[in-house]
């Protein structure tokens, strides 16, 4: 066999580049079960903190989703999974309270002359005829306009003004499909917070919990649509 043989044509070697403090077997970010090393965890947070200094409105959806995908490869699969699980469900739930909401609307409120006889006896501030009615609940639909008539009672309490029972907008089972929100609500706040503490560390608090909240939402939403 010739030496020219042996060496390849100019153009075609096979070059290896590493890094300084590179070692054979030692890895630096990722840990061979896919999971980060502490090292890889500080690298993502620097990013994840430099997407959150970015305020420019334009960005902020973009950062959101590039921020939930690498707090995912920090928590790992499983924690990701049951933070979708947690906001699907959370969804469902809103999604099932507006749907009985609806279904609970009182036939006595028929139109904006019903609504408008309701709100001055509650004694909703300078209510005096149909067009008065815009000014606070906004042009929305007949539905749209009662159901937060009822979330406002819902809220601030009907101070013995509404008979309850006879509109049906707070029975027994309009109650429980609140309380399911409420539960499914409650899980999902639970584990972003959770996940907060784990991704931020020391530096975790209220607003980075929310961010993790909205970053989760984000990404889960436009998962969904794109499928």
């Amino acid at each position: 066999m010739l030496y020219n043989d042996l060496v390849p044509y100019e153009g075609q070697w096979l070059c290896h580049h590493g890094i300084k403090g590179m070692r054979w077997g030692v890895r630096r970010y990722q840990n061979k079960d896919g999971s980060l090393t502490e090292e890889g965890k500080q690298k993502y947070l620097k990013q994840i903190q430099k997407l959150d200094a970015d305020k420019t409105p334009k960005n902020t959806k973009q950062n959101r989703i590039k921020k939930a995908e690498m707090i995912g490869q920090m928590i790992g699969s499983k924690k990701m999974q049951d933070c979708k699980n947690a906001y699907l469900a959370y969804h469902r739930g809103i999604a099932n309270y507006w749907n009985d909401v609806d279904s609970a609307v009182p036939r006595a409120l028929k139109n904006d002359t019903d609504i408008l006889r309701y709100m001055k006896k509650a004694g909703w501030p300078e209510i005096n005829n149909v067009n008065d009615i815009s000014q606070y609940l906004g042009n929305g639909t007949h539905e749209s306009r009662i159901s937060f008539i009822l979330e406002s009672m819902s809220e601030s309490g009907d101070d013995g003004v509404f008979d309850l029972k006879a509109m049906g907008a707070f029975d027994k089972n309009m109650q429980e499909s609140y309380n399911r929100m409420d539960r499914a609500s409650n899980n999902y706040r639970s584990i972003c917070d959770n996940i907060a503490r784990e991704v931020y560390g020391s530096n975790s608090g209220r607003r980075e919990a929310n961010d993790v909240w909205l970053d989760m939402g984000t990404y889960f939403t436009n998962e969904l649509r794109n499928r």
